[in-house]
């Protein structure tokens, strides 16, 4: 008996259950919760990514729970969206509900409050892409629908970051405005007394006094540039007693700090202001939902204390940042007082052996600018026969013993007339200038025969004499 011959090929791929019953083929094309889950996987990434870029305008941590909460909720539903869950679509449907009404309302807002108008496009953007998730998940499955919302979905995305950056930097076009209205026609400012003086780099110029963006409290010069919208101000302070330039910007931090509570100190440094060594602290606060950088460089000429700062919005810190440097390069600071001090101490110290560089330097403070090396030679033996009665334990021993030995390398006749000349200083008698250069003459001899170690100490005892004896004639 012949076998039967096997079926034919069906060239159709129509599936046979093993009951013999069919369905449809599936659909081709993409799966529109797979698309619809990848795209709020990219909207979380996206959400995350734009809190990170925004805060760089603004003061937004407050806001950083709801951000990630968000994130967190839109990737839950991504991920169960790509693995086919039907009750993620129906959620994911009712949540960009939700969010077109919120658009709608922003919306509506937005065209009845002029304040709000310019949130109108955000607005739009957020049903756009409302409207667009849903169209994906709602519906017949079409590929070409599920493309172009998905098309529509990414561009809504990039257009709200765009949006939300460009609102956010009505802040600094304010600026720029506000530099510009208040800029002053003057392109050099300098006061020679203090020696500081600025040529205005192009880009920056003078803020008229009155300006409402810089504090005008202990402000020398206020200063804006007009392409970023930075701003700088140099402060001088005279009137306060400070420890060293760290202390200066301890307390300059500790009384903005009443102004402005979040305030924060990021990091200080060594700088060079002109001729003077200096201290840069770098700062960080916001005012009016502004995020903003800067920096405080402070540095003294005896007891005057200087500083210059110099900020800009956050968003504009890297563009801004060569902008200030140019501003830094054209301060120019001579520093008057060091500079009187340096060549004071040279010239003085090449004259009266006695006398070392601190010394010289503290009697700077005392002593009128046009002094003489015979006045700072007359007064500094005068207040460290004064001061040596104030020295404590073995020190007026020791400077004792080491002046004998001065004077003991000397004739009878010339430790005599030293002798003489000390008296008369001492009881505050006057002395001519020969009188003084030949004194000065004698006591350079007498401690030319020291050691090089006797020398060191006896100078340093000096010092300290001169300074407890200057102290106590104020």
């Amino acid at each position: 008996m012949a076998r039967p011959a096997p079926p034919a090929r069906v060239s159709s791929p129509v599936y046979r259950s093993p009951s013999g019953g069919r369905r449809p083929p599936a659909p081709s094309g993409p799966d529109p919760a797979r698309v619809a889950g990848m795209l709020l996987l990219v909207s979380a990434a996206f959400r995350i990514v734009e809190h990170t870029l925004i805060s760089r305008w603004v003061q937004i941590e407050s806001s950083s729970g709801t951000v990630y909460t968000y994130a967190a909720i839109a990737a839950g539903l991504g991920l169960a969206l790509v693995q086919g869950s039907d009750g993620a679509r129906k959620a994911a449907l009712w949540l960009n509900a939700l969010g077109l009404f919120a658009g709608l309302g922003l919306a509506l807002a937005a065209l009845a409050i002029p304040e709000l108008r310019e949130a109108l496009p955000l607005a739009l953007l957020v049903i756009l892409g409302g409207v667009a998730l849903i169209g994906i998940l709602a519906g017949t499955p079409s590929s070409g629908r599920v493309f172009a919302c998905a098309v529509l979905f990414v561009l809504a995305l990039a257009g709200q970051l765009a949006v939300s950056v460009w609102l956010l930097r009505g802040g600094e076009r304010e600026l720029r405005s506000i530099v510009t209205e208040w800029a002053a026609p003057e392109r050099e400012w300098k006061d020679e007394k203090v020696g500081l003086r600025v040529t205005l780099p192009e880009g920056w110029v003078f803020l008229k006094p009155g300006n409402p963006v810089v504090d005008t409290v202990g402000t020398k010069v206020a200063l804006g540039q007009q392409t970023v919208g930075a701003l700088a101000a140099v402060y001088e302070d005279s009137d306060r007693t400070y420890l060293s330039l760290d202390d200066y910007l301890d307390q300059w931090f500790a009384d903005r700090k009443t102004r402005l509570e979040d305030l924060k100190q990021v990091s200080r440094r060594d700088v060079t202001v002109g001729k003077a060594e200096g201290r840069q602290m770098t700062l960080g606060w916001s005012t009016e939902s502004l995020r903003f950088e800067g920096a405080l460089s402070a540095w003294k000429d005896g007891r005057r204390y200087f500083a210059l700062l110099s900020f800009t919005t956050g968003g504009l810190a890297s563009r801004a940042e060569p902008e200030i440097a140019r501003l830094e390069k054209a301060l120019v600071f001579d520093a008057p007082v060091a500079t009187h001090v340096k060549e004071a101490v040279a010239r003085v110290t090449a004259g009266c052996s006695l006398l070392s560089a601190g010394a010289v330097e503290a009697m700077s403070r005392s002593l009128p600018r046009d002094a003489t090396t015979e006045l700072y030679c007359r007064r500094g033996y005068e207040w460290a026969v004064r001061g040596v009665r104030e020295m404590g334990g073995d020190a007026p021993a020791k400077m004792g013993a080491l002046t004998s030995k001065v004077f003991g390398a000397l004739t009878p006749g010339d430790r005599d007339r030293l002798g003489r000349y000390l008296e008369k200083v001492q009881a505050g008698a006057g002395t001519s200038i020969a009188e003084d250069r030949a004194g000065n003459d004698l006591l350079g001899r007498g401690f030319a025969a020291l050691t090089d170690g006797e020398k060191v100490e006896l100078r340093g005892l000096v010092e300290a004499a001169i300074e407890l004896g200057r102290l106590s004639s104020t």
